[in-house]
């Protein structure tokens, strides 16, 4: 499994430039507080966690095709590696090269801030401390859950070009998708626990913070139950995302 991952790490600095990404997730944060210095840019790291989250869509989508595009998946699995060793290698290399573009996002957004937001009190920094955890929670999730979709579709439909236009429109159409959800519960009650409507309640824990009481009173109204539900049904919904698309990677002819 080392073995794999220091290929895979090396695939990523080579073919995928993650230098490239690293580098614009440093210099972002640092355009955008120039541009507009204010504090409730940080939480988002300035850009930065959207940044992260497109480089993770984008690099989960090729990951996977180009094995099959250039043929060298053959090679892989000719030798000691199974397709279990192959598919956990290359998603943790995703997910750890996202992590180390959030954790670049959130160093540069914190000096950027030094630098150029200077009115801020006591009292709104401990509250932006609040929502950065909790948005950094959301945003996670929000990864896990795009980029499951997109290898998903790059596994069925062999194409990365469809699987990352799958993904733009999950990152930026997100209020379309919501009106949909919303006009299927009015249908089906028991539509509300579909993942793109669940997707929604995370997104107003992100941006939460100190009014956690409040959203969960809200939850309990629509749900009957607590945001510890909501949770716990979404990650199942991830985990069953991502062990469909294993099937499918396992199935695949080379």
């Amino acid at each position: 499994m080392l073995t794999l991952l220091k290929q895979e790490f090396f695939k990523s600095w080579k073919q995928n430039r993650i230098y490239i990404w690293l580098i614009i997730a440093l210099i972002v944060p640092f355009i955008t507080l120039k541009i507009s210095p204010s504090v409730q840019s940080v939480p988002s790291f300035a850009g930065g966690a959207s940044l992260a989250s497109l480089y993770a869509l984008v690099a989960m989508a090729i990951t996977f095709t180009q094995e099959f595009h250039f043929g060298t998946i053959r090679p892989l699995l000719s030798r000691r590696f199974s397709r279990g060793m192959v598919f956990t290698s290359k998603l943790l290399t995703v997910f750890l090269n996202y992590l180390l573009m959030l954790l670049v996002s959130f160093i540069a957004t914190q000096i950027a801030q030094l630098i150029f937001v200077h009115d801020s009190t006591k009292e709104i920094r401990t509250q932006v401390w609040q929502v950065t955890g909790t948005m950094l929670i959301d945003n996670i999730l929000n990864m896990l859950f795009v980029t499951g979709l997109v290898l998903l579709i790059s596994n069925i439909v062999k194409s990365s070009g469809a699987a990352i236009g799958l993904g733009m429109v999950m990152l930026v159409g997100t209020g379309i998708l919501s009106a949909a959800s919303s006009f299927l519960i009015a249908m089906w009650e028991p539509f509300k626990w579909n993942p793109f409507q669940l997707l929604q309640v995370i997104d107003y824990f992100g941006t939460s913070g100190s009014s956690m009481s409040i959203l969960d009173m809200q939850v309990q109204q629509a749900y009957s139950t607590g945001l510890w539900a909501i949770f716990t049904v979404f990650g199942l919904y991830i985990v069953l995302i991502y062990v469909i698309a294993y099937y499918i990677f396992r199935k695949r002819s080379v």
